[in-house]
Formats: C-alpha cells, structure tokens, sequence
C-alpha cells in the first residue's frame, strides 16, 4: 500500500514495509494532523 504521507516519505522508507502496512488507520490521522 502506497498509502504513505509525502511529509513523511524519508520516515516512512526508514520504516520496514510490514510496518507501513499495519499503520493504514495512522496513515490517514497524519496528513489530517500536518498543515
């Protein structure tokens, strides 16, 4: 899933892909959080 916010695209390459994938509900509180 390339569901990833672009704010944090190097934070999110540091993360392992399973990671990224459990975090889908996340995925969406962060760009609602960051202006």
């Amino acid at each position: 899933g390339e569901l990833r916010p672009a704010t944090s695209g190097l934070l999110w390459d540091a993360l392992p892909a399973t990671t990224g994938e459990t975090l889908t509900e996340e995925n969406l509180k962060w760009p609602a959080s960051k202006p």
